[in-house]
């Protein structure tokens, strides 16, 4: 990811920048050319959420982007509506820091896919 230059004071009215999907690059907040506090002056936060989760599922605040806590790479904290679980291969729940699937409950989650049980079936289990 290229970091592109704005004029200081278009970003200085920026009171917090939200990503969405993707984790952030961690460049932009280690080895970027200039400080990234002297570039952006605000808050970062991260939203992770399908448009089957009709929102977020979890958040990545600006607290979390620190980079000495090493958590730039997370997708965040389950957000206040979600029940967000981490599974392994085998379906079992995950402990902390592994890498697996992400699940998610919630009263926002879709009733299933237009006309298409099959995908539904497949994609909404245990509930």
């Amino acid at each position: 990811m290229e970091l592109v230059y704005y004029e200081p004071y278009i970003l200085n009215l920026l009171g917090i920048y939200c990503y969405f999907i993707y984790p952030i690059a961690i460049k932009i907040f280690c080895g970027a050319p200039e400080e990234i506090s002297d570039i952006f002056k605000c808050n970062f936060c991260q939203v992770y959420g399908l448009p089957e989760t009709c929102g977020a599922g979890t958040i990545l605040t600006p607290e979390d982007h620190d980079p000495a806590l090493g958590k730039l790479r997370s997708c965040g904290k389950p957000a206040p509506t979600a029940e967000v679980r981490i599974v392994g291969e085998e379906g079992g729940i995950l402990p902390a820091n592994e890498v697996g699937e992400i699940t998610y409950r919630s009263k926002s989650l879709m009733k299933g896919y237009w006309k298409n049980d099959e995908a539904t079936a497949k994609s909404i289990q245990n509930g």
